[in-house]
């Protein structure tokens, strides 16, 4: 395999990676959102 090849396919697979995120926030957001950002303040 070349390194073109290789760099396409670690390209693509981002890709779907960073898709699978975005759809799985779009259609789940309940399941998918305590997973995202920084952890909620202690309350006082």
């Amino acid at each position: 395999m070349s390194l073109k090849t290789a760099n396409t396919v670690l390209a693509v697979l981002g890709a779907l990676f960073i898709m699978y995120v975005g759809v799985s926030y779009v259609f789940a957001p309940a399941t998918a959102a305590p997973g995202f950002g920084l952890p909620s303040l202690p309350s006082r």
